[in-house]
This record gives structure tokens, C-alpha cells and sequence, in this order.
């Protein structure tokens, strides 16, 4: 059986007036919850395969330090322009059109409300 994880992308900075929401960095808080977050998973035994990402600055950020925290490389991070800010169902049509039949777990990092519905 397969298992799909779902992660809101960690806290991230508000800081830079006028900066575009996509280019919204982590801040300091959310630069130690990613790898603790990967921490966590590992200790569960659920790290996964693959990850899909967002393609936002802050999700792509939380997506690679997850990643690195469970031993992935770097092409098994996939961003998808369209998880930003995704529907639920778009999300879950993103992780149904995957071409990744070996992958047993994968971890989709976005943002809410399309995580949290």
C-alpha cells in the first residue's frame, strides 16, 4: 500500500515589504522546524520516497531541508508549479497524474488553505 504524507510549508518570514508572496522566504523559526520535521519522520519510520513541493520559495525551502533531514537527493524533490496555493482536489489530481510507480511514500509540501481542507 502507498502512502501519501501531507506538510504545510514551515513558518515563513514576513519581513520584506512589497516582496512578492511567492518569494516569501522561511524565517528563522522555519528554518529549524523543516529538518526537525524530517527528524520527526524518520523516527516514525515514514520518510518518504519523493517529495512534491510547491514551487514557492517558502514550501521548496521546507521541501529540501525535509529531504535532506531523511537522506534524499535532490531529484527526488519535485516542485509543481500548481500546488501553489492548490484546492484540495487539485492536489490530489497533481499526486494522481505522478509518473512514479516505485515511489511507496510521498511527501506533498503546499500551503493552506488546500493542506488544512
Amino acid at each position: 500500500m502507498k502512502t501519501l504524507l501531507l506538510m504545510r510549508h514551515a513558518k515563513s518570514s514576513w519581513t520584506v515589504n512589497g516582496q512578492p508572496d511567492r518569494d516569501r522566504p522561511l524565517n528563522e523559526r522555519g528554518s529549524l522546524d523543516a529538518p526537525a520535521m524530517g527528524a520527526h519522520l524518520l523516527r516514525q519510520n515514514v520518510c518518504p520516497d519523493r517529495i512534491v513541493s510547491s514551487s514557492a520559495c517558502r514550501a521548496l525551502t521546507t521541501a529540501r531541508k525535509v529531504a535532506q533531514t531523511c537522506g534524499l537527493a535532490d531529484d527526488d524533490v519535485v516542485m509543481l508549479d500548481s500546488l501553489y496555493h492548490a484546492s484540495p482536489r487539485a492536489i490530489l489530481d497533481d499526486v494522481q497524474a505522478l509518473d512514479d510507480d516505485e515511489a511507496q511514500c510521498i511527501l506533498v509540501v503546499a500551503h493552506n488553505p488546500g493542506m488544512q481542507e
